[in-house]
């Protein structure tokens, strides 16, 4: 009898964990202990699939339908995990707009400091692959907005993504 309480004491005090396998040209599986954001999603998987996060499109299904994965459906993507993974499709971004340019102009979709420059108010060292270091005083050449607290620039012929706070 302790022994089986001890066992279920240690079960429910372990954290949950969720296996989140991302089909793309290959499969890949990551484990994550909690239920992510999409930020946090794209970043990951982009990372692991050595991609910066704008140069992919994350989807799931629903029902019978595949559906664009987004910040407003991301909790609706988690309930349809089944044994605590959930399966997401990956696509390039690139070839999505090579096919919309052919048609027309697309709207635009990066944030209004896309393009321009920023001065980093701090140092920030990268503790991911695709993070990008800087010195304080280095100009950054913004490229998209991943979030509202990360984007992706470009500084010393290097292109990552950085933490919004630390330049202005």
């Amino acid at each position: 009898m302790t022994v089986v309480t001890y066992l279920q004491e240690s079960v429910e005090a372990s954290s949950p964990s969720y296996m989140v396998k991302v089909y793309y040209k290959y499969t890949v599986a990551i484990q994550v202990s909690e239920k992510l954001s999409y930020d946090d999603l794209l970043v990951l998987i982009s990372s692991k699939l050595k991609l910066t996060p704008c140069a992919i499109k994350l989807h799931f299904i629903d029902g019978d339908k595949e559906v664009s994965l987004s910040k407003d459906n991301v909790e609706r993507a988690w309930e349809q995990m089944t044994d605590n993974c959930l399966k997401l499709k990956c696509t390039d971004v690139e070839e999505k707009q090579s096919l919309e340019k052919e048609g027309g102009p697309s709207p635009p979709t990066l944030d209004e400091k896309a393009g321009t420059t920023v001065t980093a108010l701090f140092d920030y060292e990268a503790s991911q692959p695709e993070d990008l270091s800087f010195k304080k005083g280095d100009v950054i050449k913004v490229l998209n907005k991943v979030s509202q607290e990360w984007w992706e620039g470009k500084c010393h012929e290097k292109v990552g993504i950085f933490p919004s706070a630390f330049v202005q």
